[in-house]
């Protein structure tokens, strides 16, 4: 068993230390608050950056030091240090004698962003070059960290689960703290007059029943009587402050109750509904764009948002991270998915279901919103039957779900077709050839026949209306006749092999055709203003639904808006492709 006397936050600046943590962590295990730089200023009477200016820093350090070394002797007590000066090793080796050390670290941009709120206020930092000055302060606090007896990243997160993982820490080392308090050694009066109002003012701080602090308000004014000094002046204002600020917090929950109605937890009590993503299946352009509009939508309602890392594998391998505003900053333009995606067709498996189903629940997931195909569908139904309140948006470059006429993607992968199509067109011409160009789709040919259309192919060949290879080389032969020198045959990598194709026409004809596989070059790339636009339109819809307790649904586009569409209705409601479409491909490229 370790004992120690207090808990001793230490860290850089804008790690978080006192803000977050400090006097959270103080609170929540009913122990007094000690911020070093209050004390700093309490001794100088000055604010700490007037002491900084005033003495300097190598005198500041000392005093700070100095100060480190009788605030450790304080019992429970959460005590707040640190700075852009790393604490010395000898100094560390004394405090971690009465302390248990807890080192509070956060990414570069995280505390970049955090000075940047305060510009001005911190006495040591040079504001010309943040980023340069904060990268040097991070590496100087290195070695410091790895002293520590248990250091937390603060860069993402809530400050509850904070709390949680050092509640957990300090159970796991089997840390035991002294209950008795010492006379405070900061104050220059009689020890036992400093003992007593000590104690009055812990139990102050440790009463959590606003009905009795009139009492001890009274009891502590007759105590100040007896002791006849002027300090005990210090603790009644201190009881104020504590009726005052538990007030305030209890206005501000029910202030929360009422913009947030939808926020209520479902184990109870005021707390955030957490939203996990994922994508999942093949990659497509705008998932990007889903991923950052739904999680500043469900931020801006007060959800906790959740990404999990390579689709329904990542729930497997609880590949949790928090989202935030920032961390989905600049993505809208890009391509692929910084969630990333993974195939896991081990997903079939009801067993694997239920145990990802658990793992939701233990990680208290209220909603998951998948983005993908038909087959990210299919999981996200096997899910909703076992009691998983899910949501899922159609991204898929092949547009072949249910449910929906539109899937994001599909009109960026059109539009890169088009591009690839034209430029191949160019060559062709020039060296009067026939050019076979092989798309995706799978067993849908929408995007071949949508881009034959747009690029003025001649023949297109689509799953759903194959044509007889013999009849491909007969146009080919007829349109020759007419005096075309050249021809684009779009194959829909469901309808036909193209190299089979390619083989036909070269072995029944005086053709000797090219052959282009289109291939990931139709998934990449950011993606067009229609899918930015149509994922930006679901996200919303999305999460307004899941603030109304309406899940398990697809949003589908239909007819120029978006409606969500039960799992059972989107698997039997489809949309092939036009056969109007086909008939008007024919006639133009006679």
């Amino acid at each position: 068993m370790i004992i120690k006397r207090n808990i001793m936050l230490i860290g850089s600046m804008g790690s978080g230390k006192k803000v977050i943590f400090g006097r959270n962590l103080a609170e929540r295990k009913g122990w007094q608050f000690v911020d070093t730089d209050r004390v700093l200023e309490g001794r100088f009477g000055l604010p700490i950056a007037e002491i900084f200016k005033k003495i300097g820093e190598k005198a500041f350090r000392r005093a700070e030091m100095d100060v480190l070394k009788k605030v450790c002797l304080y019992h429970e007590a959460v005590i707040s240090v640190g700075g852009n000066f790393p604490i010395e090793h000898r100094t560390l080796k004394v405090l971690k004698k009465y302390s248990y050390i807890i080192g509070i670290r956060a990414a570069q941009f995280r505390i970049v962003s955090r000075v940047n709120r305060r510009i001005g206020k911190r006495p040591t930092m040079d504001y010309n070059n943040v980023h340069a000055f904060v990268h040097a302060m991070i590496q100087s606090w290195k070695p410091v960290y790895k002293q520590c007896d248990f250091v937390l990243d603060t860069t993402n997160g809530r400050t509850y689960d904070f709390m949680q993982r050092i509640e957990d820490e300090l159970v796991a080392s089997g840390v035991q703290f002294k209950a008795r308090r010492q006379p405070n050694d900061m104050n220059n009066g009689d020890d036992k007059e400093s003992s007593q109002e000590l104690k009055l003012n812990n139990s102050v701080t440790r009463n959590t029943n606003d009905s009795r602090i009139p009492k001890k308000i009274e009891a502590h004014k007759r105590t100040s009587q007896t002791l006849g000094s002027n300090k005990v002046d210090l603790i009644h204002l201190a009881v104020i402050n504590v009726v005052n600020r538990r007030r305030l917090i209890r206005k501000v929950k029910d202030v929360s109750q009422k913009l947030y109605p939808n926020n209520m937890h479902h184990k109870g009590g005021m707390d955030m509904r957490r939203v996990a993503i994922l994508t999942s299946g093949g990659d497509a352009p705008g998932m990007n764009a889903a991923i950052r509009a739904l999680t500043r939508k469900a931020i801006h309602e007060g959800f906790e948002v959740f990404g999990v890392e390579r689709g329904y594998l990542g729930i497997m391998e609880e590949q949790f991270i928090p989202l935030s505003n920032r961390s989905v900053g600049g993505i809208i333009t890009q391509g692929g998915t910084m969630l990333k995606t993974a195939r896991f067709p081990e997903f079939q498996n009801e067993d694997v279901q239920k145990k990802a189903y658990d793992i939701l629940k233990s990680h208290s997931i209220d909603h998951l919103i998948v983005i993908g195909g038909d087959g990210s569908m299919r999981g996200a139904t096997s899910l909703a039957k076992l009691g998983m309140s899910t949501m899922t948006i159609p991204c898929t470059i092949d547009n072949d779900m249910g449910g929906t006429q539109y899937t994001i993607g599909f009109d960026t992968a059109l539009n890169t077709v088009v591009d690839a199509v034209g430029r191949i067109r160019d060559t062709s011409n020039s060296h009067e050839r026939v050019a076979i160009v092989e798309v995706m789709g799978r067993k849908a040919g929408h995007i071949a026949l949508k881009a034959g259309l747009a690029c003025g192919a001649e023949i297109v060949l689509v799953p759903e209306n194959p044509m007889p290879l013999h009849e491909v080389c007969r146009h080919l032969k007829e349109t020759q006749i007419r005096g075309k020198e050249y021809s684009v045959i779009l194959v829909a990598e469901g309808a036909y092999n193209s190299g089979e194709v390619k083989s036909y026409i070269k072995d029944y004809t005086e053709f000797d055709p090219s052959l282009t596989v289109l291939g990931y070059l139709q998934r990449g790339g950011g993606p067009s203003a229609f899918d930015a636009i149509l994922a930006a339109r679901m996200s919303e819809t999305c999460i307004e639904l899941l603030m109304n307790d309406t899940d398990n649904r697809l949003l589908g586009y239909i007819d120029g808006h978006i409606r969500p569409i039960s799992y059972q209705e989107a698997e039997s409601l489809n949309f092939p492709i036009n056969d109007k479409d086909y008939t008007l491909l024919s006639i133009l490229s006679s």
